[in-house]
This record gives structure tokens, C-alpha cells and sequence, in this order.
């Protein structure tokens, strides 16, 4: 931190820039708050919960999209096991053991995707935004940040439901995402996942909407989250709705976004890891008829599941700022299923899509000396690899 190396009892001689550095993610809602102006808001993410045929496993699936900058990421594991009281006999809380994606100095995911065990839960979120500048005033100055209402439902949750009663307490109204709570317990291969298997819950600023939605994802055999606000009350509260019907549903639609629809048409494509690995570094943005916009060029490389906007050349003409030329899209992919829970570990590849596109250089890039990427290879193409654990 702050370019030392620092033993983990060491004093910061700046606790404040370390904490500001963990609610980094709630200062463009912090902003908004206190009226200063051009402040980025928090990026996006795509997400897949996809069950096979016949019931025969169920994948849960994330993609950060972010500045290419942070790109430099750590997969962590925390071993804490701590007991439920201290009375003698008591059982490990339900998140003693924890995965999760993460960056150098951060105490939590920030994207967010963890592992919990042995409550044998996987909890992800793709971010939503509140266009509703009203809504600003609701957020609370003394309450407690996201990230650490997240570890703490994390640790202490042995239920999708517990996790939102966790969560939400003393909620800050800051960072605002649609969180995905899967209970890998409520399922046994070959069988429909039973009640509480998935738990969906959506924060607008101090409010919240929870539900459990096993049974649409039985229906369907799959659950997808792409930034678009699910709840109809929300939808409308937040000004996503409005939004929809002023630029159209590429970007701002629960149902027609072009993310949703690339979903609806390919989730059947799933049917094993190297399936769902292909489904969540999709891009052919050049070629997908729902990847065009109307754009010069007539498609956005933002339209998809892995955006890849620096290949949206510079002098293209784009209706709405996100849909243009700038160092942003997925930076990486994580999966888990059943077989991996029970072992407790994934699957991730770092950095963005490059199946059906080039790889990216940095020193082949127009951002490469506008962007800080400090400890980064120039050229990011990875394929997919499983942490190996000094943990048991």
C-alpha cells in the first residue's frame, strides 16, 4: 500500500486513504449525494445461473466489466474459523471459509463474486444504477458501507434469506446491485433445485426488493443479470424505465437489452464448463444482429456479454456515451458448479474476451500511456485455470 510493503499488524500512516480505497465503489453514489459533478459511476457485469438438461449440474457464472486498468486482480480465500457462540460445542459460522475475485489491498470482492463454506453458498451482482436524483437525499451519512455489510452477510448467512436480512441492516444506500444468492445445499443433482435455491434481491438506494426465484429459474433453466433492474417498482423508481423509452432498450431494458436477448437465445447453448466458458467471453459484436445500434459503425462492441469497447474505433459516431471508444468491457470470468462447490474452488480467467477477438495489447492501444497499468502484461490472453489452494 502507498508503494510499502506492510506486515499485517502495521499501522497505516494514512487509515483514511486505505478506507477510502475499500468504498470505492459507492463514491459516484457519494457524489451524486453532495452534488459534484463528473463523477464516474460504478461499472457493470454480466451473470449466468444455468441449469443443464435433466438436472444434471448448475452453473453460476460472472463477468466484471470495468476500466481495463484495474485488470490486475487476485483471487483470495479467507480461512476464519470462527464458531456461531462461545459456548462449547458450537458450529463454524456459514462463510468460515471464503473465495472470492479481488484486487491487491481490498478486503472484499468489489465485483462481487464469493465462495462460502460450509455453507456452501455462491453470492454474485451485477451493478444497477439510480437515475433518480430524488433518490440521493435518502442516502445515510452514519450507517455502515457496503463492502463491509457484504463480509459480514457473507460470514454470518446460511440462507439466501438470512443474507438479505444480513445485508440490508443498517444499509448505507450506496452501490446499488442486483445480488444473486445461490444455496448450493437446496440441490441435489438430478433433481429441480428446491425452495431457497435462489434468492434475488435489488438495492435503490435505501430500499430493497427480495424474492426467492427458484421457481422462475426452474421454469426457464436459467437466470441472467446484465445492469437492467428486475423489480417493475424499482424499474420505474429508479428512471430506468423512462430511460428505456427515451434511448431505446439496447442498454436500459430488463427484457429487450441486447445482453437479455443474447442470453434468451443462447443460454441452451450451455451444456458443459467449456460452454459456459464460451457463453460468458461471448463477443461477435460485428456479426450479432443484436449487437447493432444506431451507431457509425452500425454496432457497439458494449452490446454483448464480454464488451470489449476499445475495439469501438475512435472516430465512430454513438448515441449514448457507453456505447463508444473507451478502455472498458469484461476484464475476466468466473465459474462455479456443483462438482466445484463440493470441492470449493472455480474456474476464472483474467482479463478481457479474446475467443473470437484479438487479444489485447497494451502497447498496441491509444489508451496505453492515458492509462495507468502499472504491474500489467502487455498482452492479456489467458486461458481459463483452477486456483490451487495451500488450504485444505
Amino acid at each position: 500500500y502507498n508503494n510499502t510493503l506492510r506486515g499485517p499488524r502495521k499501522e497505516l500512516d494514512d487509515p483514511l486513504s486505505f478506507f477510502l480505497f475499500q468504498v470505492a465503489e459507492s463514491v459516484g453514489d457519494l457524489a451524486g449525494r453532495l452534488k459534484v459533478p463528473d463523477v464516474p459511476k460504478h461499472d457493470s457485469c454480466s451473470a449466468l445461473i444455468k441449469i443443464l438438461p435433466n438436472n444434471s449440474d448448475i452453473f453460476v457464472s460472472h463477468a466484471d466489466w470495468s476500466n481495463f486498468r484495474t485488470m490486475l486482480k487476485v483471487i483470495k480465500r479467507y480461512s476464519m474459523p470462527l464458531k456461531r457462540t462461545p459456548m462449547a460445542g458450537s458450529t463454524l459460522i456459514p462463510g468460515a471459509d471464503t473465495i472470492f475475485s479481488s484486487y491487491p489491498g481490498t478486503l472484499h470482492s468489489v465485483d462481487d463474486f464469493y465462495m462460502t463454506r460450509p455453507g456452501n453458498m455462491t453470492i454474485i451482482e451485477t451493478t444497477i444504477s439510480n437515475n433518480n436524483d430524488d433518490l440521493t437525499h435518502n442516502i445515510i451519512p452514519i450507517s455502515v458501507p457496503e463492502w463491509m455489510r457484504v463480509v459480514i452477510a457473507n460470514r454470518l448467512s446460511d440462507s439466501g434469506q438470512d443474507w438479505v436480512n444480513n445485508f440490508f441492516l443498517f444499509n448505507d444506500g450506496t452501490y446499488n446491485n442486483e445480488w444473486m444468492i445461490v444455496d448450493f445445499k437446496q440441490f441435489t443433482p438430478g433433481q429441480s433445485p428446491r425452495k431457497g435455491f435462489l434468492t434475488v434481491a435489488e438495492q435503490l438506494v435505501t430500499n430493497f426488493l427480495s424474492q426467492d426465484m427458484t421457481d422462475t429459474l426452474v421454469n426457464k433453466t436459467y437466470w441472467a443479470s446484465y445492469n437492467n433492474v428486475y423489480f417493475p417498482e424499482f424499474r420505474k423508481l429508479s428512471g430506468e424505465e423512462a430511460l428505456a423509452q427515451q434511448k431505446g432498450p439496447e442498454l436500459y431494458s430488463w427484457k429487450n437489452s441486447s445482453r437479455a436477448k443474447i442470453f434468451e437465445r443462447d443460454h441452451v447453448t450451455v451444456v458443459n464448463l467449456t460452454t459456459m466458458i464460451h457463453m460468458m467471453r461471448y463477443n461477435d459484436f460485428k456479426n450479432d444482429p443484436l449487437s447493432k445500434c444506431n451507431c457509425t459503425p452500425p454496432y457497439s462492441s458494449e452490446l454483448t456479454i464480454a464488451a470489449r469497447c476499445d475495439l469501438n474505433p475512435s472516430n465512430g459516431t454513438y448515441p449514448d456515451s457507453p456505447l463508444g471508444h473507451r478502455i472498458h468491457g469484461a476484464t475476466d470470468a468466473k465459474i462455479t458448479n456443483y462438482a466445484m462447490m463440493q470441492n470449493f474452488n472455480l474456474v476464472a480467467i483474467a482479463g478481457p474476451t479474446s475467443d473470437t477477438q484479438p487479444p489485447f495489447v497494451w502497447s498496441e492501444s491509444d489508451f496505453d500511456t492515458k492509462v495507468s497499468h502499472v504491474g500489467h502484461p502487455d498482452k492479456w490472453d489467458f486461458g481459463p485455470f483452477t486456483p490451487t489452494w495451500m488450504l485444505p
